[in-house]
This record gives structure tokens, C-alpha cells and sequence, in this order.
């Protein structure tokens, strides 16, 4: 390659002239169409060699850095940290429920203090001849259920786990679920935080019972469209997690 430019005779630097940006090109360097990886090698550059014979290594062989590996312990740890956020909104959703109950009660049990308020006056003034009436009101005084742990369990809560996986966290009292509508398809990995749960699958005519928790490990299962997935009510765990590791 010429030190000066064939058109301005400027000077060649990097392979480009500096005054009018004309490239030249080291052909001996650089690989030709259909060229035999050997003829290439022999006319490379020692940088270009470098990566070449890296290039060779298998993947199996090749060294990991420290930036890519992770800890089992790190990944336990943001596992349980995503867990345990979905826990807590699961949480919130109950505490905000209970709330909104507890306040509802309030104001019906304000306005029945008036009402009997009212029956009192009346009866002070009429006497006996309003006992009667008295007696149904008291009767037809509506009441409030008290809130049961059914309503605390009875959420679905979907997020995604550090390997961009999506859980679905759902409550034993949520009833039943439909793959394809509150479940993608795909397969999934079942099981609980703590305790042990017994879910059922309902494909068509048939019926499947699975126990999973401590004592049982995990339930890997591919759920299809119009499945049916039910948490049984007597599991010991409040949530079992459905993790969908390959969605179709």
C-alpha cells in the first residue's frame, strides 16, 4: 500500500488519505470470497489469527468470566425476594378488602343506632301498640358475614421471575382456572413456597389428582387450551405457584 494518496497525494494513514477520506485496503489481510480457511490464516493479521483460534475452541471448553456466572445463592436469594413481593401484594389486596368490609359494617350499624333511636321514641309515645312492628324490623336488620380466610386466598397474581419466566401466584380458594384464559398454554413448573397442596387437572373426561409440596418436589406439566386447573381448598399451603418455563 502506497504512504501517499493516487488523488491528492496526501498522506495514507489507517488505510484512508487524511485529506480526501480515500480508503485502500490491505487485500493480504483481509478474507477473500470462497477462500480456504487455511490460505486465509496464512496471510492474517496476528490479531485476526487470535480470534480465529478462539474461534476453534468448543463452547464446552471455552472459559467463563466471573460477570456471567452467578452464585447459586444469589439466584436463591432474588428468587425468594420475587416471591416474597408477590406474597405481599397479595397481602395488600386482603388487607384493603377487609377494610372496605369492616367500613361497610360501620356505617350500617350507624345507621341502625338511629333507627332504634327512633323505635325507642316511639314506643315511649305509643307504648305496646308498636311492639309488633318493633319485633319484625329487629328481624329484617340485614347482617354482614364475617371476612373468612376463603376471601383472603381467592387472588391470582402473575409476575415474571429473574429468567424472564412468567408465575402465576394463585390462591386455593380462587377455584377454577382455564388454560388459555387465567392460564397460557405451556408447560409449568407447579409448587408451593411452604407446605404441601393438591391440585387437580381436568382434561375433558378425565380427572387428575397431584399432591406437591415438602415432601413430594415439584410437578412439571404441559397445560393445554380449555384444561382446567383447581387448587384443592384442603391444601395445607395459601398459594401455589405456576411457573411457565416454555409458552406455546
Amino acid at each position: 500500500m502506497s504512504e501517499k494518496c493516487q488523488i491528492c497525494d496526501g498522506p495514507v494513514k489507517n488505510g484512508r488519505c487524511t485529506l480526501c477520506g480515500m480508503p485502500y485496503r490491505n487485500d493480504e489481510v483481509l478474507y477473500h470470497l470462497n477462500e480456504n480457511r487455511s490460505d486465509h490464516y496464512r496471510h492474517a493479521t496476528p490479531e485476526v489469527r487470535k480470534k480465529m483460534k478462539a474461534q476453534e475452541i468448543p463452547l464446552g471448553d471455552q472459559p467463563k468470566t466471573d460477570a456471567n456466572v452467578s452464585s447459586k445463592e444469589e439466584i436463591q436469594a432474588r428468587q425468594n425476594a420475587m416471591r416474597q413481593e408477590a406474597m405481599k401484594r397479595i397481602r395488600t389486596t386482603r388487607t384493603a378488602g377487609t377494610k372496605k368490609v369492616k367500613t361497610e359494617k360501620k356505617k350500617d350499624r350507624s345507621g341502625t343506632v338511629k333507627l332504634i333511636i327512633l323505635i325507642v321514641v316511639l314506643l315511649m309515645g305509643f307504648g305496646p301498640m308498636i311492639e309488633d312492628a318493633l319485633e319484625s324490623l329487629t328481624e329484617t336488620v340485614p347482617s354482614f358475614r364475617e371476612e373468612t380466610e376463603e376471601d383472603a386466598s381467592a387472588s391470582i397474581i402473575p409476575w415474571e421471575n429473574e429468567n424472564g419466566q412468567d408465575v402465576y401466584s394463585v390462591g386455593k380458594y380462587f377455584g377454577q382456572l382455564t388454560v388459555g384464559k387465567e392460564l397460557p398454554e405451556g408447560v409449568y413448573r407447579i409448587y408451593t413456597d411452604e407446605g404441601d397442596a393438591e391440585v387437580r387437572i381436568i382434561n375433558g373426561d378425565d380427572v387428575t389428582d397431584y399432591l406437591i409440596g415438602e415432601g413430594d418436589g415439584d410437578l412439571k406439566l404441559f397445560l393445554k387450551k380449555e384444561m382446567v386447573v383447581e387448587v384443592s381448598e384442603a391444601s395445607a399451603s395459601q398459594i401455589v405457584q405456576f411457573c411457565c418455563k416454555i409458552s406455546k
